[in-house]
């Protein structure tokens, strides 16, 4: 995920595991299917880099061997209803600094996302049938003769067109939402996986190759770094959009 502090606090290099999901409870969508004690294991990058330089150390050294994880879930837990929660705290702020859209500054600021164990009445399945549905209606819709239809018909006809695009596109949108929960699924309903973190904290000493996981306040990463991070070099890709540019930066001391 979006480097805690080096090269800079948020830094990321377009998508990743966190960003699907962050857009996902960012938007209208407010429901997440989701086990709320499940564990969303992610680490910053650079703090995997400290733990494959100290990998790569004891490789040449011929103490390595075998297999290492660089995780959290293990000593530092990120559980899948804290995140929703932490996701929510960060959108409001972010809106409150005068970003995103007017709907996001006007409404979805106050409401919040939450975890669910089953889809509700709003699911995302039932809401693309939806969109689906009232698509083929207006398609399919006869056109009726009339006072209204002679005075207005070009106008009628333009708003029909217009509101079959936006249906499309909500459809579309959710169609993208499906795939992704059904991505994520194995993770945030199915399983709760622990990724051990023995072997590399074994190998590791105070200084700058500490990957320190275990002193990680996920309130703070997530709403002042991750999701800052997220907004700006990995949704820009989800939409299409090219990211800005960073600064160079310089190595630590």
């Amino acid at each position: 995920e979006c480097a805690n502090t080096f090269p800079f606090p948020g830094w990321n290099e377009g998508l990743n595991t966190a960003g699907p999901l962050a857009w996902l409870i960012s938007t209208a969508f407010r429901e997440l299917p989701t086990k709320t004690d499940h564990r969303f294991d992610i680490i910053p990058v650079d703090d995997v880099a400290r733990g494959l330089a100290t990998i790569s150390a004891a490789a040449l050294e011929g103490t390595a061997g075998g297999v290492f994880h660089l995780a959290s879930s293990d000593v530092n837990p990120l559980r899948f209803g804290r995140t929703v929660e932490l996701t929510g705290l960060a959108m409001r702020r972010w809106t409150r600094k005068g970003n995103g859209t007017g709907l996001d500054r006007t409404l979805l600021r106050y409401l919040d996302p939450v975890p669910v164990e089953k889809p509700g009445f709003l699911s995302v399945d039932r809401l693309k049938q939806w969109a689906d549905d009232a698509t083929d209606y207006l398609q399919t819709k006869p056109q009726r003769s009339g006072w209204l239809q002679s005075l207005a018909g070009d106008a009628l006809d333009r708003a029909r067109s217009r509101t079959s695009d936006q249906l499309r596109d909500t459809s579309k949108q959710l169609g993208r939402i499906e795939g992704m929960l059904e991505l994520y699924k194995p993770f945030i309903e199915e399983h709760d996986y622990v990724f051990l973190t023995d072997r590399i904290r074994a190998l590791q000493s105070p200084g700058p190759f500490e990957a320190d996981v275990k002193g990680l306040d996920w309130r703070h990463y997530w709403v002042d770094v991750e999701y800052p991070g997220l907004r700006t070099w990995c949704l820009p890709v989800m939409h299409g959009e090219k990211p800005p540019r960073d600064a160079a930066s310089v190595p630590p001391l």
